[in-house]
């Protein structure tokens, strides 16, 4: 019998609600618990079915990699947490806070007095955002001529921008787990981020169509979806007009933040790894630590998850009145959400309408694999929210 889910997505696909995507849901143990493709990875003549090993990039979806590749060097004493970051990135020892503009639209900028850590980076509490959701620092960028889409050259050009605030004193999601990334290349010899993960993540998985740089992979490359694109007025059309929302090209730099290709089968390998904790990539410890909800105060991220655009793109089909913290891994529900998460489980998303959660207390972790845009599509995050309550109903 077909799911709620199944019939949901079959229905979108025929009506051309949707193109298509690939799921994948594991147990604790790592065993496979429901994976299946639906659909087309683009409208029209050049779209081809939907695999679990179609390619698409992962956007967002990236930052968990980087996280665990940080508490690899943790745990080789190679960083630390909580010393500041401008020991390893000498760029930031002056930090600077931007307070708004004068009179000629000139930038305020005032010292900060904190220091920024890894912690702060990967918690999104550093003050760095990104260009788009600030209208702040799009004014900045706009006025220093800097980029305003991402990735573009070199995470230095991009992101080398100011605070919003003191380190620690608030939350605004951003460019922070780039620079992460940036410090795991420099306390590794200068290597590429992606020569890193390759050693050190995705050979151990067995993760073998996941990378920074497609062009390098012809199998990755020749498993790119396309990118399907919503107009507003809801017609599906095969190629985002929005430059600015896809990486035009490949950039000089891994930016972890947002950087990789991968696939379902791929991506849930990472995923089936951290939720079974099976020491392949970290010791148990780390793991936990990965998961600990980190923010001590609550009330910036909420004040953020609680304005119900913000929500559409960071807490995508959960919506308002969720309570949430952050991991240094993701975000984590305080209390979950009845009929899907549990309390604790983390979660994020990437910019091409993907999700992935983890959820150690019931023991079920998935990803919703799509390559389809703008971001924060309501009828996908409906059947994502469905997806998703299925896969706890056959878990039982």
């Amino acid at each position: 019998m077909a799911t709620a889910f199944e019939e949901a997505i079959t229905k979108a696909v025929a009506e051309e609600v949707v193109p298509g995507a690939a799921v994948i849901a594991v147990d604790k143990n790592g065993a496979t618990k429901y994976a299946k493709a639906f659909g087309n990875t683009n409208v029209g003549p050049t779209g081809k079915p939907w695999q679990l090993d179609t390619t698409m990039w992962l956007a967002s979806c990236t930052k968990i990699s980087t996280a665990v590749a940080v508490m690899q060097c943790v745990e080789k004493g190679l960083l630390s947490l909580d010393n500041p970051i401008s020991n390893i990135l000498p760029e930031w020892k002056e930090a600077e806070i931007l307070t708004g503009f004068d009179e000629n639209d000139k930038p305020i900028l005032k010292k900060a007095t904190k220091s920024l850590t890894l912690r702060h980076l990967l918690t999104h509490s550093s003050g760095l955002g990104y260009v788009r959701m600030n209208p702040l620092l799009e004014k900045y960028a706009k006025a220093l001529g800097k980029p305003l889409d991402h990735p573009q050259t070199t995470i230095r050009d991009d992101f080398k921008l100011p605070l919003l605030f003191e380190p620690g004193e608030g939350w605004e999601y951003g460019c922070s787990i780039d620079w992460a990334g940036k410090m795991v290349e420099e306390v590794n010899g200068g290597i590429r981020l992606g020569e890193y993960m390759e050693k050190n993540i995705f050979e151990p998985l067995g993760m073998t169509l996941t990378s920074f740089r497609p062009s390098e992979h012809p199998a990755v490359k020749d498993r790119l979806a396309g990118r399907p694109f919503r107009t507003p007025e809801g017609k599906v059309i095969p190629e985002a007009p929005n430059v600015g929302m896809y990486p035009v090209q490949e950039p000089q730099d891994d930016y972890g933040g947002a950087g990789l290709h991968s696939c379902a089968q791929d991506y849930i390998k990472l995923i089936a790894s951290l939720l079974a904790n099976d020491g392949k990539l970290l010791k148990s410890e780390s793991v936990d630590e990965l998961f600990r909800p980190q923010l001590k105060d609550t009330k910036y991220i909420q004040a953020v998850m609680d304005n119900p655009e913000a929500a559409a793109f960071l807490a995508p089909s959960f919506g308002t009145g969720v309570k949430w913290n952050y991991a240094l891994g993701g975000a984590v529900a305080v209390d979950g959400v009845e009929g899907r998460i549990d309390a604790g489980t983390m979660h994020w998303a990437g910019l091409p309408n993907s999700f992935w959660w983890i959820d150690r207390h019931r023991g079920i972790g998935g990803v919703y694999a799509n390559h389809f845009f703008p971001p924060a599509d309501p009828p996908t995050q409906k059947l994502f929210a469905l997806f998703q309550r299925d896969m706890y109903t056959l878990a039982g």
